[in-house]
């Protein structure tokens, strides 16, 4: 999943807020990190769920096998 940031929008509307060039900007700068570690922590990828169904169904499987013993 794309998530894009507008960094440039941002600091625009912080310094109409009424903050300087250097706190908008310092701003903007911790904000698109605080995203972008939120994305690459929180998100499963495709290949994340294909990889647990995968080993769900080596599970199940598993299950089968034991409930026909």
């Amino acid at each position: 999943m794309q998530v894009t940031f507008d960094t440039q929008e941002y600091v625009n509307n912080l310094k109409s807020g009424g903050f300087s060039d250097e706190q908008a900007n310092s701003m903007a700068n911790a904000q698109k990190i605080a995203i972008s570690e939120a994305m690459n922590t929180t998100l499963a990828t495709k290949a994340d769920i294909n990889q647990t169904d995968k080993k769900i169904d080596e599970v199940k499987a598993e299950l089968i096998l034991v409930k026909w013993m």
